[in-house]
């Protein structure tokens, strides 16, 4: 066997490559090398002039046929450009290809950057406009360079010249050993470049990657040289592959405001993630730089960030700011300092006897907050934690607060001002007046005062809040988030946030749907109908409600603009990953730090998808801002429901009690009360109790069944009694959805407690509801759960035959008939392959990858992209191709978005499984534990705890072993006879794993 040139002395190596050059060289020393390869100074004797010799990996030597790598060099050989290193020859040393170039007098962009830091505007466009012209010239040659990056760019003086051009193309055309060839005669090209400036389509591996990966990847340097970092960095190469492929880099405009826009515009436009939507030629490209360089007709740019001082303005500001804090620490002493910009509005007196006003009593606190946001001004106290700590001091709703005693509570949430005032008048016409307070010494500013017709009302508070900002010197008028909006919708929005903050979701989500009726353009309601249409499992009336605010998001302030992000997701109306999601959730908080949902949001997200983006101790930052969130509203019931499960998890049992209790007393007839009350019966051991929960099973809400379902999967216990749940009687008048759903959730802890002939039952009886809807699971099932395989084998057989029948409409990239076309034909391939069937499994891959864009809506493309990544992965590691591991890390990289939908649960499962037969146990594991926390469901969870609990023993994590054990023998505790063995096996390996830890 030839060893490889890693394996070989500097010395043997260079004896072989100077035997292999002939004399015509004479090699002269070794350089650093590039990457995996060796690097030498040769001297050309016929020219005398030096030239550098590159030999290549041997792992990519592997399988190449050497002539074609030769024929490929030449092509190559034919670039004469300025701005072009060319290549002058080809050969092979040692088993592995070499090339060589004429030896540059310089050092690559990569040294000379980190020389200098930030290149100056002026320089950073001048390498650009180097590079981009040497792309141009290629491309015109039909030429890809396909790994442009700052280690492939020379500086020669003040100049850019492109090294290693055209070579991974021929590395990818020359390793014909590792072409797979489909029915079409479609090869799949070898995925070679560098992760942090790959483009998605290169990423992905996609075959049809053409030039505008290399404009992608010039974009990428672009960004890099002009904001003085890559858009994703500092990250892993896993976290680069994922971030090309899904996430959207941050405004290159953002990052640097004095840039140029024309300029940053360009570059944000080649890193589009549709080649098709990006500049389609670098001559288009370098056109457009030379315009953006040289504004009002020939002055060149020039660079104004390093000319940057303080404002004038922003000095004075900071100065009043240090003398109102030290003024107001000189009045009196408090426990906490007060924010001198935020405003707590208390309830409103009711001057009047009229009941039809009583919305207005804590409404004005809503209309107040939308108008007082900081920004240009005050900035009102969120409204929810407010009412949570003036509910605490008075005896009733009807009670107002004397003016010291609203001091003290607004002194104590650390506002620096208080707001009262009166609401007069009848349904007709109305009188509001309103004081503002300085907390700091008691002094109020003169009343404020407002009338006109109640259906004004909205013009009536932007008023008022004029009125208000004014008092603060320099501060303009701010157009709120209610203006415009006609009175009774107003009035059904404020009905539904009060519902809101009470847990009553379905009422809320009524109220909401009822002001947008009224005011279709009402963003504030749409969001509302979001948040609360996502409690009661209506996802049709979330995105309907996502729709209305996103569209007309101007009409929000900023921080309710960061809560649509965080719910809705940047990429809205596509769809975004958890990594994203997590990301916008705490952007939310960070910006909204005084909201009680700021800090829900982002447990909910931590919660249930943390541990699926790969975030360490998800549930114990989850628990942090969950209490964070409950010490800004004690009776925030949300945030509470969601501790009681964590605390049940740790086994907390004292701390769940509190808890329930503290939910229960705030509201008893929340929608999850029997939720709660079980839970507390269940920390409590109290049987009686949880028997009288689960004799209401008829009649218990969906967020009580979805509550006594989880149990089991957090805490491996109370399966029966989820059992006892879930397999109640469907209403006999339910829809087919909802039939479905049900039979799904049967089949799903049928298949978790190790009875796959119970969860197939439940299967058939999906078939008698809807013909063929029980495919996908059956070949699913098989895969990842125990199913059984010649039920599989026939029911992919079914779905390839309903794919062929449902595909894209001829001339457009839509679905057709069938809108599960995607997913058939995807689980049907994933099956043949598990079979050693490869025939298909390239073609559907391009299928998926076809017109992908990650902001889509339809066709669920993260799905596409999660199953064109899995099949890639799995033809590279069962065909044993050089480029097995890379496929393997970009489906894996892709993963660590946590992309939505049923992807994430296949193919975490997929890539562990792949990573364990590379031999990469650790990697293996990690992929294993990335799975999110059910809402009810837990597909394939005895499958994930089983894995994990071998990959852990095998990796060296004995209590991480031992603890998945536990749950897999709970979930498992009366299988069918079939798995028994496996059961008892599990018992007995837990029972030795704790053993193991008591005697340490």
């Amino acid at each position: 066997m030839t060893p490889s040139p890693q394996d070989l002395s500097a010395g043997v190596l260079r004896e072989q490559l100077q035997e292999s050059l002939g004399d015509a060289y004479a090699i002269e020393r070794e350089l650093g090398g590039g990457g995996m390869s060796r690097v030498f100074v040769a001297r050309e004797r016929s020219l005398d002039r030096l030239v550098v010799v590159k030999v290549l990996p041997h792992e990519l030597a592997a399988g190449m046929n050497s002539e074609r790598f030769r024929r490929e060099i030449q092509l190559v050989a034919g670039l004469q450009h300025p701005h072009i290193v060319p290549v002058l020859a080809a050969g092979e040393a040692a088993g592995a290809p070499f090339y060589t170039m004429p030896f540059i007098d310089g050092e690559s962009l990569r040294t000379r950057r980190g020389k200098t830091g930030t290149m100056p505007l002026g320089d950073a466009v001048r390498v650009l406009h180097d590079v981009i012209d040497a792309l141009a010239y290629a491309h015109e040659r039909g030429i890809v360079h396909r790994d442009i990056k700052p280690d492939n760019i020379l500086m020669s003086g003040v100049h850019a010249v492109v090294t290693d051009f055209g070579v991974a193309k021929a590395l990818s055309e020359a390793n014909v050993a590792f072409r797979d060839v489909d029915a079409s005669g479609t090869g799949i090209g070898m995925a070679v470049g560098t992760p942090a400036y790959m483009a998605p389509e290169q990423a992905a591996g996609d075959p049809e990657t053409d030039h505008r990966a290399d404009i992608y990847a010039w974009g990428l340097l672009a960004y890099e040289l002009l904001a003085g970092a890559p858009p994703f960095s500092p990250r892993s190469s896993h976290e680069m592959l994922a971030a090309h492929i899904a996430e959207i880099p941050e405004s290159l405009s953002d990052r640097e405001p004095d840039l140029p826009q024309s300029l940053a515009d360009l570059v944000m436009q080649c890193l589009e993630k549709r080649p098709a939507s990006r500049p389609q030629s670098a001559v288009e490209v370098r056109d457009a730089l030379e315009r953006a360089a040289t504004p009002g007709g020939g002055t060149p740019i020039m660079p104004r960030r390093w000319n940057r001082r303080p404002r004038l303005t922003t000095l004075v500001s900071l100065g009043v700011l240090a003398i109102a804090v030290a003024g107001a620490f000189a009045f009196r002493p408090r426990t906490r300092p007060l924010d001198g910009n935020q405003v707590a509005v208390m309830p409103f007196r009711l001057a009047s006897a009229d009941p039809s006003l009583r919305y207005l009593r804590e409404g004005m606190l809503d209309l107040l907050a939308a108008k007082l946001t900081g920004e240009g001004g005050p900035r009102s106290s969120d409204p929810r934690t407010l009412l949570s700590a003036w509910r605490r001091a008075v005896k009733s709703d009807t009670e107002d607060l004397p003016r010291d005693r609203a001091l003290d509570l607004a002194e104590k949430l650390g506002a620096g001002q208080l707001l009262i005032g009166d609401i007069a008048g009848n349904a007709q016409h109305l009188t509001i007046t309103a004081t503002l307070l300085w907390v700091r010494d008691g002094r109020a500013d003169a009343p404020r005062s407002v009338s006109g017709p109640a259906d004004s009302l909205s013009a009536m508070v932007d008023r008022l809040a004029s009125e208000l900002l004014a008092l603060r010197a320099g501060e303009g008028e701010r157009i709120g988030a209610f203006a415009g909006v006609p009175l009774p919708a107003l009035r059904a929005y404020l009905d539904g946030t009060a519902l809101y903050r009470k847990a009553h979701f379905a009422n809320a989500a009524r109220e909401f749907d009822r002001a947008i009726g009224l005011d279709s353009t009402f963003a504030l309601a749409g969001l509302g109908l979001s948040n609360a249409s996502g409690w009661v499992g209506s996802p049709k009336d979330q995105f309907r409600g996502r729709t209305v605010a996103w569209h007309h998001r101007e009409r929000l302030n900023p921080r309710d603009r960061a809560l649509l992000l965080a719910t809705a997701g940047p990429n809205f109306p596509g769809t975004s990953g958890w990594t994203a999601m997590i990301a916008a959730k705490e952007r939310y908080a960070a910006l909204a730090p005084d909201r009680a949902d700021a800090q829900f949001e982002l447990g909910d997200g931590l919660f249930h998808f943390g541990a699926a983006a790969g975030i360490p101790d998800a549930h114990g930052r989850a628990i942090e801002s969950f209490n964070r969130a409950i010490a800004l509203d004690s009776s925030f019931s949300p945030a509470i429901e969601h501790l009681v499960v964590l605390e049940l998890e740790r086994g907390d049992t004292a701390r769940v009690i509190r808890l329930a209790q503290l939910y229960l007393d705030a509201d008893s007839t929340s929608e999850n009360r029997d939720g709660m009350r079980f839970s507390l019966a269940i920390a409590r051991g109290d049987t009686a109790a949880a028997r009288a929960v689960l004799g209401k099973r008829d009649s218990l809400s969906t967020m009580a069944k979805v509550t006594i379902s989880e149990l089991p999967y957090v805490m491996g216990r109370s399966i029966d009694a989820a059992q006892t749940v879930i397999d109640t009687p469907t209403d006999k008048d339910a829809d087919l959805a909802t039939r479905l759903l049900d039979l799904v959730l049967r089949h799903d802890i049928a298949m978790n407690r190790g009875r796959p002939a119970r969860g197939a039952a439940r299967l058939d009886s999906m078939r008698t509801a809807l013909p063929n809807s029980d495919d996908s699971y059956r070949v699913t099932d098989a895969l990842f759960w125990d199913g059984d395989s010649a039920s599989a084998d026939a029911s992919a057989q079914a779905l390839r035959r309903k794919a062929a029948l449902g595909g894209p409409v001829p001339g457009t990239f839509k679905r057709g008939r069938d809108p599960g076309y995607y997913g058939d034909l995807c689980i049907a391939e994933l099956w043949y392959l598990s079979r050693g069937d490869t025939t298909g499994a390239h073609r559907v891959s391009g299928i998926m990858l076809a017109n992908y864009d990650s902001r889509d809506s339809l066709s669920s493309p993260p799905f596409r992209m999660g199953c064109a990544l899995m099949l890639d992965a799995q033809l590279a590691v069962m065909q044993g191709r050089p480029d097995a591991r890379m496929r393997v890390d970009s489906l894996d990289a892709f993963l660590r978005t946590a992309p939505e939908g049923p992807i994430l649960r296949m193919a975490n499962l997929v890539s562990s499984r792949l990573y364990e037969r590379l031999g990469d146990t650790r990697a293996a594991l990690f992929a294993v534990r990335r799975r999110d926390f059910f809402f009810g469901r837990a597909t394939f969870l005895s499958t994930y705890l089983r894995d994990e609990a071998r990959l852990a023993e095998k990796a060296g994590d004995t209590a991480g072993a031992a603890e998945a054990l536990r749950q897999f023998v709970a979930l498992r505790g009366e299988p069918e006879p079939a798995l028994a063995g496996e059961a008892t096996a599990a018992r007995d390996a837990h029972t030795r794993l704790s053993r193991s830890l008591a005697g340490r």
